[in-house]
């Protein structure tokens, strides 16, 4: 299991993780913060960075805010 903390861009003109300090990235998502489209978004992009399935990326709080904690499994 790995906790990665995010601070979401959204509105971007391309999708991309930036990483910071150990496990901590800033997300730039060209998608909008509607209808969870954003939080979607943050999800395919970690799946494919870390390799894993969608379905193994969680996120454990700020749902609705720019600064998350995800949980890989």
């Amino acid at each position: 299991m790995i906790l990665v903390e995010i601070r979401v861009v959204t509105n971007a003109k391309k999708s991309e993780l930036i990483p910071l300090d150990g496990n901590s990235f800033r997300a730039r998502l060209k998608s909008k913060p509607v209808d969870n489209q954003a939080n979607e978004e943050l999800i395919d992009l970690l799946a494919l960075h870390y390799r894993v399935a969608k379905s193994r990326v969680v996120i454990k709080k700020g749902l609705t805010s720019r600064q998350k904690l995800i949980r890989i499994d």
